[in-house]
């Protein structure tokens, strides 16, 4: 019952708990945008260091240097 003496849905508890959610979520999001642009930055690093080895492996056709 709510305070008026009418009926309260159960399922009114678990929207509350999802805009909760939503909120939650919402105040975390900025982090989570910065995360994102500094693990593109780190993959676009490890491309060109991957690149770089592999030309530099196959510039050696002996293997002299590991």
């Amino acid at each position: 019952m709510d305070y008026i003496g009418n009926e309260r849905s159960p399922l009114w508890d678990v929207m509350e708990a999802m805009e909760d959610e939503n909120a939650r979520l919402g105040q975390s999001l900025p982090d989570l945008e910065g995360e994102i642009e500094r693990l593109k930055s780190s993959l676009i690093l490890a491309q060109r260091k991957s690149k770089i080895m592999s030309a530099y492996k196959s510039a050696d056709p002996e293997h002299t240097v590991s």
